[in-house]
């Protein structure tokens, strides 16, 4: 029954409430001309369950940035709830290209239907408006996604493995 969800689990461990508390950072050189910085954050639930997060940004010569995270829960957790990070661009970056599952929003439960290939779109065109607010406009299996503006900036992101992707012109 309900019991047994993982929405039921999450609530339960108070996963649904982490709150958030820096740390430490430090900032090594890295590669001639680069820097890497590794910042580490503890995450709390009412209930006492820490998840440790260290972050590695490591900003390479070319000028591009890659970042790694590390979850690390203090207590063996029946499900390890989903973990994501959120990029925040200027709105003129209303293009979106991506190589993944498409051209129609598409879910881990229901993305057989949408072929993987090189699909062109806009942040407005992925908002579907649902009748109670939800995530949507989800793209799977994803290797790399840009976003670019009318005047040619472009932000690319690459996955060490498959992602998902979904934008908005509303914040979180």
């Amino acid at each position: 029954g309900e019991k047994l969800s993982y929405a039921h689990q999450w609530e339960e461990t108070g996963l649904s409430q982490l709150q958030s508390q820096y740390k430490s950072h430090v900032i090594y050189d890295a590669a001639p001309g680069g820097k890497d910085v590794v910042v580490l954050i503890d995450m709390t639930t009412e209930k006492n369950l820490k998840v440790a997060a260290d972050l590695i940004y490591q900003f390479k010569p070319d000028g591009s940035l890659q970042i790694t995270i590390t979850l690390s829960p203090s207590d063996v957790l029946a499900v390890l709830p989903r973990a994501g990070v959120t990029l925040k661009l200027p709105t003129s970056f209303q293009k979106v290209a991506y190589y993944g599952r498409g051209p129609f929003e598409n879910y881990p439960d229901r993305k057989v239907a949408a072929h993987i290939g090189r699909y062109q779109t806009t942040v407005s065109d992925m908002w579907v408006p649902y009748e109670k607010p939800q995530a949507n406009g989800n793209r799977e299996d994803v290797r790399i996604v840009e976003f670019s503006s009318q005047v040619g900036q472009e932000n690319q992101v690459f996955g060490l493995h498959k992602f998902s992707i979904s934008s908005s012109v509303y914040d979180a």
